[in-house]
């Protein structure tokens, strides 16, 4: 038996444009609330269709079906149509959102959403999702995953943290730099605070602090696990973090991607997890709710202008980890901190500490930047072919508004090879600021290779073939982006652009309607394009091969 959500008609009176045939024009985009979820558990799959016909098209149908997939219906929800004038063209753009269940484990296709108006009939574009069993120990691993606050004489930092021994509590160095003591908050209520550590590990981020044993048992926390290397598995298995943004626990899951090797024997694992102010020291968890690393920075976008695009970086605390088990006592915090500030690990410790003073407040104190930039040349100078270590340097010169010797330290995080894929795209977005298109579009083309940042490459290559009036292959990027994420403003304004080029006027002035809702600004640039004549790019027409002179 077939199972079928069957959206009622919609009749629509639309005035076709000059170029418009009598078929009605359909564009349909769709995207998905979530990329991995758990077996039983529920996402959205969105659609949007945006309609011009004629007078006798006679309705807009939208249907999912499901038979065979390894899903289920649970809920079908239409949106209000939203209708729109452009250029004395009545549009209209219809939303459906089908909350479906998936019933299997496995890298599932989801179901695609059909849309018949008339005669035409299109569907959405294939998509995966991947679904997980089994996660019921990533749960109760969550428990020992503990918020802490790092206190200072000027500040106060909230960060994570998980129990790895009865006595020792794992978080990210950059948490604790700069205090001498943190505070820890217990699932039972109670408050402990330690001014002692285990081991400092600068160039992976991590500090292991000394925790009382006692208390931890009388609050039931227990410690955790690593994973053991032979078993950390490898790109699309889920991964699970529960760290404590804003001081409340947030669970979530992402998808694994290809680990980088910055250096030989070193890891970093690499997954789509959300990672906010607050999760940096957290777990980053397997779906046995073992230990794969630490959490130590990420990328969450947030913004209507801003293009979302999840990243989380785990760093190996085996070193740290094995540095507590030599020492006997543990030592002050403070002194610790002291002491790795002038040690061998200096020049990392002093780039978190310039980057976490950075983030914490406005900016360094009045005074202050000669001697702190003179300090990060230093570092630079120190750590030349530390991949890590020269992105964090050079985001750290991005903030203070150094772009070009922070450009300097991302080309020294690749030394030639763009698989360290933060770096390649902050060089790639300053090539694409500097108007270096060439560089940028080899570095962007390299990041489309199985990196969470593939779809802000999409975007990167879509401005860049635009101002070379490379209209199709922009076009072509920028749905790639859309794929992703079909309410990002700015993607469908740059979107409509590239169809007037080519004269696609009924399908921009559709996208105006689309954008209506979404963010005015964007909507009103658009319209302006394609009402006003004089502001639309010209028309690419083909042009004949010039041919040599016959002798």
């Amino acid at each position: 038996m077939r199972i079928r959500a069957l959206i009622g008609t919609l009749l629509l009176l639309l005035v076709p444009l000059a170029e418009a045939a009598d078929a009605p024009r359909v564009q349909v985009f769709s995207s998905v609330s979530r990329d991995v979820v758990a077996v039983g558990e529920t996402f959205i799959l969105e659609a949007e269709a945006i309609v011009t016909r004629a007078d006798e098209c006679e309705g807009v149908s939208m249907e999912v079906e499901v038979e065979g997939t390894g899903f289920e219906i649970v809920r079908v929800e239409a949106i209000q149509a939203e209708r729109g004038t452009v250029a004395d063209v009545e549009m209209a753009v219809l939303t459906r959102r089908f909350t479906l269940r998936p019933l299997q484990e496995g890298t599932l296709e989801v179901p695609t959403v059909a849309v018949r108006a008339g005669p035409v009939e299109t569907t959405t574009e294939p998509r995966t999702l991947h679904v997980y069993a089994g996660a019921e120990r990533f749960y109760e691993s969550a428990r020992s995953v503990l918020p802490v606050v790092a206190e200072g004489d000027d500040f106060t930092r909230i960060g994570s943290s998980f129990l790895i021994a009865e006595d020792a509590l794992v978080t990210a160095y950059h948490v604790v730099v700069g205090t001498d003591r943190v505070r820890i908050q217990l699932p039972n209520g109670k408050r402990l605070t330690t001014a002692k550590v285990w081991a400092i590990d600068p160039v992976r981020d991590i500090a292991v602090l000394h925790v009382d044993p006692a208390a931890m048992r009388r609050a039931d926390v227990t410690p955790l696990t690593l994973a053991p290397t032979h078993e950390r598995g490898a790109l699309g298995d889920p991964a699970f973090t529960a760290g404590w943004p804003d001081g409340v626990q947030q669970p979530g899951v992402g998808l694994r991607y290809n680990d980088l090797h910055p250096v030989e024997n070193e890891t970093i694992w690499v997954s789509s997890n959300r990672v906010r102010p607050g999760d940096s020291g957290g777990a980053l968890l397997d779906k046995q709710g073992r230990v794969l690393g630490v959490v130590t920075s990420g990328r969450t976008a947030e913004g209507l202008d801003v293009f979302a695009e999840n990243v989380c970086l785990a760093t190996d605390p085996r070193r740290a980890l094995a540095l507590r088990l030599q020492r006997a006592q543990p030592y002050g915090l403070r002194q610790a901190l002291e002491v790795h500030a002038r040690a061998g690990a200096r020049s990392h410790a002093r780039v978190l500490e310039l980057a976490t003073t950075l983030t914490q407040s406005m900016g360094w104190r009045p005074g202050e930047r000669i001697q702190q930039e003179e300090a990060l040349r230093l570092v630079a100078d120190e750590a030349p072919n530390d991949p890590a270590l020269q992105f964090l340097l050079g985001t750290t010169l991005d903030q203070i508004g150094e772009r070009h010797r922070a450009a300097e330290a991302y080309r020294a995080a690749l030394d030639g090879d763009a698989a360290y894929f933060p770096a390649a795209y902050a060089l790639g977005y300053h090539y694409l600021r500097t108007g270096e298109f060439d560089a940028a579009h080899v570095l962007f083309e390299q990041m489309q290779q199985g990196t969470p940042y593939a779809a802000l490459a999409a975007l990167g290559l879509a401005r860049i073939y635009a101002t070379q009036l490379r209209y199709v292959e922009a076009e072509r990027a920028i749905r790639e982006v859309l794929r992703r994420d079909h309410h990002f403003a700015p993607a469908l304004y740059l979107l409509g652009y590239c169809l007037l080029a080519q004269g696609r006027v009924a399908e921009a002035g559709g996208l105006t309607v689309q954008l209506e809702r979404l963010d005015r600004h964007w909507a009103e640039r658009l319209r302006l394009h394609v009402e006003q004549p004089i502001l639309q790019p010209a028309v690419l027409a083909s042009v004949p091969p010039v041919m040599p002179k016959q002798p």
